[in-house]
């Protein structure tokens, strides 16, 4: 999270934020799941149970750190005024995405370990993933139908089929540039993920022809 040029109240709500994800991830990896309570979280954090919520609606989402999907407006711009082609736009939207929902970055390893050690978040991770992929796909909906109109070529499926496609063709992307870079996701991991879109065109593009 960057704090610079931030209000002091804005500030404050960081740091309250941050404390209280920083006491549940400890908390979860020192005592596990059943262990770590809200009561306990918001103690350690030094704050009341009421505070807790007004920040996390969750036990899961103060361990993991996670946010609610949202689409960061500078994500949005870039995804609209973007040279890339369509493809490579909806990826890197998709990342600002997932990017904005962890936005504590110095806690990424920390992250890592706690959704290897701790299967109870797997249900909450997946939801997050799915809340991405549900505001990515209209607005690469959107990109589509304006497409569409402006060119004469037509797609051989419905836009609707087609944005989907394209949503989960950019999630598997960054999944397999995850796995083979789990700093993929941060803003140094960009050639990691340039890396797998060029991979992955290339699978296709040879596929077509192994018949």
């Amino acid at each position: 999270m960057q704090t610079s040029d931030m209000s002091l109240r804005e500030r404050n709500r960081i740091d309250t934020w941050t404390a209280i994800h920083n006491a549940a991830a400890e908390l979860a990896l020192a005592h596990g799941w059943t262990q770590t309570t809200i009561e306990k979280i918001s103690s350690q954090a030094g704050v009341s149970k009421r505070t807790f919520f007004n920040y996390f609606p969750s036990k899961e989402d103060a361990i993991l750190g996670a946010l609610e999907p949202s689409i960061p407006d500078a994500a949005l711009e870039a995804f609209e005024h973007s040279d890339e082609d369509l493809a490579h736009r909806t990826v890197d939207l998709t990342l600002a995405v997932i990017r904005a929902s962890y936005p504590y970055e110095e806690g990424r390893a920390r992250r890592r370990k706690l959704m290897k050690t701790l299967p109870e978040l797997g249900s909450r991770v997946k939801h997050l993933s799915v809340g991405v992929e549900q505001l990515v796909e209209p607005v690469v909906l959107k990109e589509m139908l304006r497409i569409a109109e402006e060119s004469p070529k037509q797609f051989n499926q419905s836009a609707e089929d087609a944005a989907r496609a394209l949503t989960l063709y950019a999630h598997t992307i960054l999944r397999f540039a995850f796995t083979k870079n789990p700093d993929a996701i941060p803003e140094q991991g960009t050639e990691a993920v340039a890396s797998a879109i060029t991979t992955f065109r290339e699978v296709i593009q040879t596929s077509i022809w192994l018949t």
